[in-house]
C-alpha cells in the first residue's frame, strides 16, 4: 500500500509522548493497529491493502519506537494510556474504533 498519504503526529499526556500516523476517510469506521516490538506502522501494510476503502487508519508508533516515549520511574499505569488515547481519539473526533495488535501491540 503506498503509505504517503498518511499523516504523522505527536500527542503527550503526563510523561507519555505517543507518535502516530494517521489515514482517514470521511465517514468510514476506524482501525486502530499497534505493531510488534521492533516494528512500526508498515507492519500492516497487507492488512491495509485489504481494508482500503472500508476503514480509516490510524496507526501508533508503541513506546520507545519512533518518536513514542515515556519518562516513568515505574510500569506504564492504565490511566496514562487511557489518558493519552483518549487526548488522541478527541483530537481526531474519533468517537470509536476497531483494535488490532500483536505481539508487545497486543498486550496494550
Amino acid at each position: 500500500m503506498d503509505t504517503t498519504n498518511w499523516k504523522t503526529g505527536r500527542i503527550s499526556h503526563n510523561l507519555c509522548q505517543l507518535e502516530y500516523k494517521y489515514n482517514s476517510h470521511t465517514g468510514l469506521p476506524w482501525v486502530v493497529f499497534l505493531h510488534g516490538f521492533g516494528q512500526n506502522f508498515q507492519a500492516f501494510n497487507e492488512v491495509y491493502e485489504t481494508l482500503e476503502g472500508k476503514y480509516s487508519f490510524l496507526s501508533l508508533h508503541m513506546f520507545f519506537h519512533g518518536e513514542s516515549d515515556i519518562d516513568l520511574n515505574g510500569p506504564l499505569e492504565l490511566a496514562d494510556w487511557q489518558g493519552i488515547t483518549e487526548k488522541l481519539f478527541d483530537f481526531l473526533e474519533i468517537k470509536k474504533a476497531h483494535w488490532m495488535g500483536f505481539s508487545m501491540g497486543g498486550k496494550f
